[in-house]
């Protein structure tokens, strides 16, 4: 009898251990955070925090969306690229191209709690729209 419940015991611990590193074997870091993050940092989360790099994967393709620029007055601010070497702001342009390969940790936004952002992407006519933090979570 006790031989059956240490080896019930046994099998269910190595069952969790297997279930828990398939789950983590399939979290792939999206390319994109390597905008914003070493992969050294990219790789201590893939083995200490698997669920952040599950976040910041979902943050990077779901935080924000484009717009056509309505006819209606909006307030705004202006998309910036930032520098990905340095993290300044620099005074290039946006261009479609850059809207159709959009990364969002490549431009200076802002994440608010309660309330959208919105940038006016250069003369592409569009508008990035950056969730509120509530949002987000609610996704």
């Amino acid at each position: 009898m006790k031989k059956n419940i240490l080896f019930s015991a046994c099998f269910m611990i190595v069952s969790a251990i297997s279930c828990f590193s398939q789950n983590n074997a399939s979290i792939e870091p999206d390319k994109k955070l390597s905008a914003k993050y070493s992969q050294e940092f990219i790789d201590n989360l893939m083995i200490n925090n698997p669920e952040i790099i599950e976040y910041l994967n979902f943050f990077v393709n779901n935080s924000y969306y484009f717009i056509d620029m309505p006819e209606k007055q909006i307030s705004y601010n202006i998309l910036k690229k930032l520098d990905i070497k340095t993290g300044n702001i620099t005074e290039a342009p946006v261009s479609t191209e850059d809207i159709e390969k959009f990364n969002i940790y490549q431009y200076n936004y802002q994440v608010l709690p309660d309330k959208r952002n919105y940038y006016k992407a250069g003369e592409t006519g569009k508008i990035l729209i950056v969730l509120s933090e509530k949002e987000i979570s609610q996704k």
